[in-house]
């Protein structure tokens, strides 16, 4: 039952927490981080009731798929603070059937071309028949249809992938050329699609970034206050996660660590595709 009354301060960091813990964080590289990330993702959705048609698949014990691999993560949590992965990541990019990572199974890349499989999934796309119903719906209107289908077919191609777009090449031009247009093309899909613009790959600055505003343990402490019922104020944060003598008070988490961890939370999508491109890379 999800706890409505309004969340408690508490000024007290839980039995677990230990800053001294999360020191390995200077050995992460781009595929460390993402498996940090990507197990506190994880954890953040197990901490939800399961979906009903994922509940139906489960038993009845506390000991099920679902509650046993939050409990993993949530120790690996509470006894190492930076993860340890169980596997190499490049193994598990290179077997062909293993579905961890989807998409990174048989090689990925962000440009590829558009497969036949492509079309026949997005034509039945539930968007897709509902559009194509629409028009059909709209012919006792001669004008109307005309004009909206005319409109419709004007649009850009949308997938069955929220982040995902389609782009026609003509390999006839320049590839000085095909940059050019590429990069005008890409400004404007960013726009429309309303996906933010990131110019640069994730690099060791934007890694030391992380480091040094202690975004992981901050990441770490406000789901479990989030899970338990209770809040950690800015300056009881500053108090975990820094030296006193360094003098950073509140307004440098609620500046600065809360944005960097903002902007850690929201990278999985982009530090995926760079690391699993670079091992594809790296294999091919």
């Amino acid at each position: 039952m999800t706890n409505t009354s309004r969340p408690k301060y508490c000024k007290e960091a839980p039995d677990w927490f230990d800053l001294g813990k999360y020191e390995a964080v200077r050995e992460l590289d781009a595929k460390g981080w993402l498996y940090q990330l990507s197990s506190r993702l994880t954890l953040d959705v197990l901490w939800q009731p399961p979906p009903d048609d994922i509940a139906d698949q489960l038993d009845d014990s506390e000991d099920n798929e679902w509650t046993q691999t939050a409990y993993e993560i949530r120790r690996g949590i509470k006894n190492e603070g930076v993860l340890k992965p169980p596997y190499n990541l490049a193994d598990r990019i290179a077997d062909p059937y293993d579905d961890f990572f989807g998409k990174a199974s048989f090689g990925y890349s962000a440009v590829r071309s558009l497969t036949n499989s492509d079309v026949y999934n997005n034509l039945w796309h539930p968007h897709c028949r509902n559009e194509i119903l629409k028009k059909i719906n709209s012919l006792n209107n001669p004008t109307s249809f005309e004009r909206s289908t005319q409109e419709w077919a004007d649009q850009a191609f949308k997938g069955d992938h929220h982040s995902s777009t389609f782009v026609g090449i003509d390999l006839n031009v320049s590839d000085d050329q095909l940059v050019d247009d590429f990069k005008k093309w890409l400004g404007s899909a960013r726009k429309r699609l309303a996906y933010p613009e990131r110019k640069r790959n994730f690099t060791e600055n934007v890694f030391l970034m992380w480091r040094r505003f202690k975004v992981l343990p901050y990441i770490d402490l406000q789901m479990w206050a989030l899970k338990f019922g209770f809040k950690y104020s800015q300056d009881t944060l500053a108090d975990f996660l820094f030296d006193p003598r360094d003098m950073i008070g509140k307004e440098t988490v609620r500046k600065t660590t809360r944005k960097h961890a903002n902007a850690f939370w929201k990278a999985y999508p982009a530090l995926r595709a760079q690391v699993e491109g670079a091992l594809t890379t790296q294999l091919t």
